[in-house]
């Protein structure tokens, strides 16, 4: 029990820490300026049925960013509905048709791209994107400004309904997206700690690239080994709140990786000698949540009114009380609508459905 209490007043440090952060307004940069056009690769992935990959390239065509400083690579990974011959048409766009019998997969595509233009001297990053995206004109431009600040970042994802009305689920995982990214997200990346890459939209110089010599984004938990390895190496994933990407709230995937393979990767390299940021990020792999935290509080709040513990009550009752309001400060930080935060405070029932729902016995 004591591990326990020692185990959620750590969450609450944590999450006192992200809450006082993110009260501090940070001031919009409104000039962009910077001495150098970067030259820009930007790397779209389709795969299976997409809808939505012509009209990323016209957003793509029509950015306010010179043209001569990027070009557009679109990998088909056995796409069912779009015509390479339609895309090959134009001159714009240099296209990657893969038509195997199964899908080779971001990781493979990715790095097909790379090896290609390994040996490009001119090419100073990677964008890539998922072509499910939609993007601003102004994204290449910012993407470009964040370049000297930054060697790998990821983009704010914003999900947007496809309909005019969104069912009670779609509604919560809409409030919890925009929580996530507009407070956890946003104040680690203001503290200069590391969050998972995700190969959906980000952006990477290509000596850092280089430097990683291979992709593995298999899945949630492969982006979360590779932000492990960047962090190794000395190298932080941002979140630019500025760099904005647009997606459906129908494909909003919830991007938690398994705890059983977090806290592996957790205790396998816990005494490993590596530097702050590395060893910040392996222990927030570890953290609960505010709702695990919270049944945590109860639960040692009711042991200490009947066995001793090396704390009092009281001292229980005050750590649990600032957790509290450090959530509460993390709700308004996350500038919510009234209605959001209801939905946001029903997820906790979301997430145990699917938990249930992906136990084997249900799952089948």
């Amino acid at each position: 029990m004591t591990l326990l209490y020692i185990y959620i007043s750590i969450f609450t440090l944590y999450l006192l820490i992200l809450s006082i952060v993110s009260l501090k307004s940070i001031k919009k940069i409104r000039d962009k300026y910077t001495s150098k056009d970067a030259n820009l690769c930007v790397v779209l992935y389709a795969t299976g049925h997409t809808n939505t990959l012509e009209n990323l390239i016209k957003q793509l065509k029509n950015q306010n960013y010179p043209k001569q400083n990027y070009t557009i690579y679109t990998i088909l990974d056995k796409c069912e509905n779009v015509s390479e011959v339609t895309l090959q048409t134009d001159l714009n766009v240099n296209v990657i048709n893969i038509n195997n019998l199964e899908p080779i997969g971001k990781s493979q595509a990715y790095s097909i791209i790379a090896e290609k233009l390994q040996d490009v001297k001119d090419l100073d990053a990677y964008i890539f994107l998922d072509s499910k995206n939609y993007v601003d004109s102004d994204f290449l431009m910012n993407a470009n400004f964040y370049l000297t600040k930054y060697s790998v970042f990821n983009a704010m994802v914003n999900y947007l309904p496809e309909k005019e009305t969104l069912t009670f689920w779609q509604n919560v995982k809409s409030a919890y997206s925009r929580y996530v990214s507009k407070f956890f997200l946003t104040s680690r990346s203001r503290l200069g700690f590391t969050n998972i890459i995700n190969t959906d939209s980000f952006v990477i110089k290509k000596d850092l690239l280089n430097k990683m010599a291979s992709f593995d984004f298999t899945d949630i938990f492969s982006e979360v080994e590779y932000t492990y390895k960047l962090a190794k190496e000395g190298y932080r994933v941002a979140l630019v709140e500025d760099l904005r990407v647009y997606d459906s709230i129908e494909k909003f995937e919830i991007r938690i990786p398994s705890l059983s393979k977090r806290l592996s990767l957790f205790w396998n390299n816990l005494l490993q000698p590596q530097d702050i940021k590395a060893r910040e990020f392996l222990f927030s792999l570890a953290y609960p949540n505010w709702f695990v935290a919270f049944f945590g509080y109860l639960f040692v709040l009711a042991h200490v009114c009947i066995f001793p513990l090396c704390v009092s009550y009281t001292t229980v009752l005050v750590t649990g009380l600032v957790m509290l309001m450090a959530f509460f400060i993390s709700l308004l930080s996350s500038k919510l609508s009234t209605k959001e935060y209801f939905y946001l405070l029903a997820y906790p029932l979301y997430s145990v459905a699917r938990i249930t729902y992906n136990f084997p016995p249900f799952r089948g």
